[in-house]
């Protein structure tokens, strides 16, 4: 079976270096193509909240406990993966970064579907936004637990396109995504969890 992956150049913040980077891991790693997602150049992006990825784990998970896991401590267990454009690449490269493989055992584009596995023991997840909500759509309970180390957060926040952002309705729901979109709020999810750790994570 041959797979291909993406390169995760819609990525806020991705350096030419990371791309080139990205590309020849993937070629040590095996994988026989790389495709990328074209994008529209905008002419101006202005950065509202930074999501740090959190993992998600179900009652009867050992791991559901802690206060922070590592990256090395997940690479072998299952993961259900988050098969999105811009996500699933996000979510492969931060192991890709720490030089590490994930077992992945099920993909879904649907976060609900995810959760809910999750709940039910069919392994782990990984996302960044997190609802308010801490149960699954069967009504059981998922635990969210923050990555210990450095990782690079997903970025939400307004794109415009050149010469297209200056009229007055723009300029109000411009203004209105500044005041509700924040580090300490967001409109039907929970704050972000406390950003990535550099002290050593519970158990390690």
């Amino acid at each position: 079976m041959k797979v291909a992956i993406g390169l995760p150049n819609a990525v806020p913040g991705t350096t030419g270096g990371q791309l080139t980077e990205w590309a020849e891991k993937a070629e040590e790693r095996g994988f026989s193509s790389l495709g990328t997602i074209d994008r529209i150049v905008f002419g101006s992006y202005e950065p509202l909240v930074a999501l740090p990825p959190y993992a998600l784990f179900g009652a009867d998970d050992e791991l559901r406990a802690r206060k922070s896991v590592r990256l090395v401590e997940l690479a072998r267990r299952p993961l259900i993966l988050l098969d999105l454009p811009i996500s699933r690449e996000y979510l492969l490269g931060l192991f890709m970064r720490a030089d590490l493989t994930p077992h992945v055992s099920w993909r879904s584009p649907h976060p609900e579907v995810i959760r809910s596995m999750v709940a039910n023991g069919f392994g782990y997840a990984l996302f960044n936004a997190r609802p308010k909500s801490l149960s699954a759509m069967d009504g059981r309970r998922v635990y969210p637990v923050r990555l210990a180390g450095t990782h690079p957060p997903a970025v939400l926040g307004l794109a415009s396109l050149k010469g297209h952002g200056g009229s007055r309705l723009v300029q109000a729901f411009a203004a209105h995504c500044r005041e509700q979109v924040t580090n300490r709020q967001i409109p039907g999810m929970a704050p972000p969890i406390a950003g990535s750790l550099d002290a050593p994570a519970d158990g390690a």
